[in-house]
């Protein structure tokens, strides 16, 4: 007689052990403080430098359209039919003008005395100030003036746009102002380069075009 043996079931009830390499937990708390205070850290370095990559990669967008505009304000101030005073009675208005439905880095807002032209060379961002000269001749030329540049931006942007400038200025901060290209005169790029100071509420770069 034969007698089958049937070996016994395990019971559902009883979990499979787990192996020390199975075993998972999660993050404790004190872990946890230390990656977070090693990605702040890591951000607190690189931040400012990411900023500051993505403010110098306007410069040359900015310098473009600002030429571009100096242009149209040339050809306009030449039919203006004023003898040696070309630019009288021009005001920002006639800037942002200039750069309406072209510009795509400065944002130009037209509305009459209420006009502004804003550039993106700081952080927060500032006004493009335009001024037509008073002296020596009225009206004979006319003066654009960056405020708030950072200092990634501004030995750069002096580059960029004193080719079409007579005049460049820059005033680091509180510090005097520096001709760093007279009328008549040879750009210094080494004396623009060492006035430009790091920050990005300090440089002040006034360019005067005639």
């Amino acid at each position: 007689m034969t007698t089958d043996i049937t070996p016994p079931q395990p019971s559902l009830d009883t979990a499979p052990c787990k192996t020390g390499q199975q075993k998972m937990r999660g993050f404790t708390l004190i872990e946890l403080g230390i990656v977070l205070t090693i990605v702040a850290i890591l951000a607190l370095f690189a931040v400012p430098r990411v900023q500051s990559y993505l403010i110098s990669g306007r410069v040359q967008p900015t310098a473009a359209e600002i030429t571009d505009a100096v242009s149209q304000i040339r050809n306009l101030g030449a039919s203006n039919g004023g003898a040696g005073q070309p630019y009288v009675g021009m005001t920002i208005e006639n800037l942002a003008t200039a750069l309406r439905d072209r510009a795509n880095v400065l944002i130009p807002t037209v509305n009459g005395a209420n006009s502004t032209v804003q550039h993106r060379l700081g952080t927060a961002g500032a006004n493009v100030e335009f001024a037509v000269a008073s002296n020596p001749t009225a009206g004979d030329s006319f003066t654009l003036t960056f405020r708030t540049v950072n200092g990634a931006a501004c030995a750069d942007l002096a580059a960029a746009l004193q080719v079409q400038a007579r005049t460049v200025t820059i005033a680091p901060g509180t510090n005097a102002a520096v001709l760093v290209r007279a009328a008549g005169g040879a750009y210094n790029s080494q004396l623009a380069q060492t006035t430009c100071v790091a920050g990005d509420t300090t440089n002040a770069l006034a360019f005067t075009f005639q």
